[in-house]
């Protein structure tokens, strides 16, 4: 039999259980340690990816075979995951030392996590650079320099003056009104401000500078995250899966937040 442990070198993994799980009850420890599980499940695609396929895919019936296949495929491979790091404390390539053939999947695993953070830290370097535009708020007004002769300013009574619109309702008779060319202000931020998209795939342009700055403190702030563990991981999982639960479960409250100061 393969060993695992490397006894000579006595290595201390670092783990989620702590001295808290020595002073309480094991119903509490059972809690928490449910709720360190619980922030694995969190990520980005829940706040961004999840309620998009849900609203393209059929609203409400989407969540039928997502709910049968999450139970059936889902679950029981993370599971199988989640078991494998709890026998081994080793991480995806170490781990199939118990089985050498299929250490491959380790470095497959490897490769489709660090695939998964270029890309997020992408669309994170999106968000810091709203977070950024919005101190001045460029996307609401159509007097930018990315902005074309096309461009409605997101102000709603420039908007429903010019396709007497009554209601914010009715703000979808914008696509079929015979002005189908227009493009409001906010789309003109994202497409020629934000994204800067060449015209064909063969122009490769050139660097947007204030997208790479962000990626950059993007980047540092994962560093951070990460550079001591799960001393550091841990917390900050903690806390982002208690407010993305809470986000989550108000599936209602972007729609009244966003209606509730429009007067009729």
């Amino acid at each position: 039999m393969i060993e695992i442990y490397d006894t000579e070198r006595k290595l201390k993994w670092l783990n989620w259980n702590s001295v808290f799980n020595q002073k309480f009850l094991i119903p509490v420890v059972m809690i928490k340690d449910f709720y360190h599980i619980w922030t694995l499940h969190f990520g980005l695609g829940n706040i961004w990816r999840f309620p998009y396929l849900c609203y393209k895919s059929g609203g409400g019936a989407f969540l039928i075979p997502y709910i049968i296949f999450l139970v059936i495929c889902g679950i029981p491979l993370f599971f199988l995951e989640m078991s494998l790091g709890q026998f081994g404390s080793l991480g995806p390539i170490a781990i199939w030392k118990i089985s050498p053939i299929f250490k491959g999947v380790g470095f497959g695993m490897a490769i489709v996590s660090a695939v998964v953070c270029i890309y997020y830290n992408v669309i994170i370097a999106w968000a810091l650079y709203y977070i950024y535009q919005s101190y001045s708020v460029s996307w609401s007004s159509c007097e930018n320099s990315w902005n074309t002769p096309d461009c409605i300013s997101q102000d709603i009574t420039n908007v429903s003056s010019s396709i007497n619109l009554s209601k914010v309702s009715n703000f979808s008779a914008l696509h079929n009104s015979s002005n189908s060319s227009k493009m409001t202000s906010s789309e003109e931020f994202w497409l020629y401000n934000v994204l800067r998209q060449s015209d064909s795939i063969e122009d490769v342009g050139s660097f947007q500078w204030p997208l790479v700055l962000t990626l950059i403190i993007a980047w540092i702030l994962v560093f951070i995250c990460v550079m001591r563990g799960i001393k550091t991981s841990g917390k900050v999982w903690g806390d982002a899966a208690t407010q993305k639960s809470f986000i989550l479960l108000c599936p209602a409250w972007g729609a009244l937040l966003t209606m509730a100061g429009y007067t009729i």
